[in-house]
C-alpha cells in the first residue's frame, strides 16, 4: 500500500515523521514515502557554536549513529572514544530494529531524562484523540516501552485535556433535544474524568438517580476515520520493512485499533454492551457493571448509573492491606474466562483507568 496524496493525510504524515525523528526512528524514514513529507528540524549544536542546524532525515540517522558509535567506544570507563555531549545525543525511545529483539522504545541515552516521557504523552494528545487512543494501547505494552514511557503514557487513560463545558451543553442539547437544565436536576460542570473520545460528569436525574453522563469530544466522527486510514497506510509500509514488521505485525494492530474506535464513538453501542456485560456477569457478585439509562442515551451522549469508585492504580499501601485481593482477583480471572470462552462476548479495553475499586469493596 502507499501513501496516498489526499490533502487530509499529508498533514499527518509529516506528524508522524516529525515523532519518528524526534524519539529516535529516523531510519523508519530515510529511504521511505515518509522522508517525502519530513520537515527540516532544527537543533543547536555545540560544534557550531550555537549556530541552528537544519538536518533532514537521513542526516539525523547519521548523527543518531555516529552519537551512538562514539558511546559505545567512549562510555564504560577506560575507553579510547569520546562519548558524545548530551546536546548531540540521539533525542529519546527508539522501538527496537530489525533483529534487536531485546531493544525497546526508550533505549537510548535520553530515556533516563525525566522529561521525555511526559513530553511523549503530551506530543500524543497534541496530535487527537486517535493518537491518544495509541498512547492508551501503548501503556500497556511493557515489551514495548520502559517504565518511564509507561507511566507517562497511563495519565491517557482518563486525564486528556477537557473540552469546554459550552460544547458539552451545545452536544447534549443537540443529542437529546431539550436543555441540560431540563434534563438535569443537577449536573456539575467540572467533568470527573476525560480521555480519548469523551468525557464524563456527574449528573442528577429528576427522579434523584445519581448518573454518570459521558460527552463525545467535538469533531470525533470526522477526525478519527481519516487518522486510521492514515495509520492504516502507515502500518503497511512499517511490515514491510523486514523482521521490524514480522514482529510487531503492525498492520493487524491497526484493524484491531481501527474496530475498537469506530464502535467505540457510537455510544449506543456502548450501551448495548453495558446492558449484555451486565446481564453476563450477574453471577459474579463482586464485580459491578453500571446500568444505562436508555431515556438519556443517544450516538454522543451516554448516560448510566454512577458508580463511585477509585482506579485500582492509584490505591495507597494501607489501602492495599485493608483489601480482601484474593477472592476480588478470583472472581475478575473466572469473569474474563467466562466471557472468552463460554459468552463469545468480552471487555476488550481492560486499562487501569477503566478498572475500579468501589466503595464497597467491588470491581467496577
Amino acid at each position: 500500500m502507499a501513501l496516498s496524496l489526499k490533502p487530509g493525510h499529508l498533514s499527518r504524515y509529516r506528524d508522524i515523521a516529525r515523532l519518528l525523528l524526534k524519539y529516535g526512528r529516523g531510519d523508519l524514514v530515510k529511504g521511505s514515502e515518509l522522508e517525502t513529507y519530513a520537515p527540516e528540524t532544527e537543533r543547536i549544536d555545540s560544534k557550531t557554536n550555537g549556530v541552528t542546524v537544519h538536518e533532514r532525515p537521513g542526516e539525523i540517522l547519521e548523527r543518531q549513529r555516529a552519537a551512538e558509535q562514539d558511546k559505545t567506544e567512549g562510555g564504560g570507563g577506560g575507553g579510547g572514544g569520546k562519548a558524545p555531549k548530551a546536546k548531540d545525543a540521539p533525542t529519546g525511545p527508539a522501538l527496537g530494529k530489525a533483529g534487536e529483539p531485546g531493544k525497546r522504545m526508550g533505549g537510548g541515552r535520553d530515556s533516563a531524562s525525566k522529561d521525555k516521557p511526559a513530553e511523549f504523552a503530551d506530543d500524543l494528545e497534541r496530535m487527537g484523540v486517535t493518537y491518544v487512543k495509541v498512547g492508551q494501547f501503548l501503556s500497556t505494552r511493557s515489551d514495548v516501552l520502559p517504565t518511564p514511557y509507561l507511566d507517562a503514557l497511563a495519565r491517557l487513560q482518563d486525564r486528556v485535556a477537557p473540552f469546554p463545558y459550552e460544547d458539552v451543553e451545545r452536544i447534549i442539547d443537540e443529542e437529546l433535544g431539550v436543555r441540560i437544565s431540563k434534563a438535569f436536576d443537577a449536573f456539575e460542570r467540572e467533568p470527573v474524568a476525560s480521555a480519548s473520545t469523551g468525557q464524563v460528569h456527574r449528573a442528577r436525574l429528576h427522579s434523584g438517580m445519581v448518573v454518570a453522563v459521558k460527552v463525545q469530544r467535538p469533531g470525533v466522527e470526522e477526525e478519527i476515520p481519516r487518522d486510521l486510514d492514515v495509520l492504516a497506510e502507515i502500518a503497511a509500509f512499517l511490515d514491510r520493512r523486514g523482521e521490524l514488521g514480522i514482529r510487531y505485525d503492525f498492520s493487524a494492530m491497526a484493524q484491531e485499533l481501527k474496530k475498537t474506535l469506530l464502535r467505540e464513538i457510537d455510544y449506543r453501542q456502548e450501551s448495548r454492551n453495558l446492558v449484555s456485560l451486565g446481564q453476563n456477569l450477574a453471577e459474579f457478585h463482586r464485580i459491578v457493571v453500571p446500568t444505562p439509562v436508555d431515556d438519556y442515551t443517544t450516538q454522543r451522549v451516554l448516560t448510566m448509573e454512577f458508580v463511585h469508585g477509585r482506579k485500582v492504580t492509584s490505591l495507597g499501601p494501607l489501602a492495599k492491606l485493608e483489601i480482601d485481593a484474593a477472592p476480588l482477583a478470583d472472581e475478575m480471572c473466572h469473569a474474563y474466562l467466562k466471557q472468552m470462552l463460554i459468552d463469545g462476548f468480552f471487555h476488550a479495553d481492560p486499562h487501569p483507568g477503566n478498572i475500579f475499586l468501589t466503595d464497597d469493596g467491588r470491581i467496577r
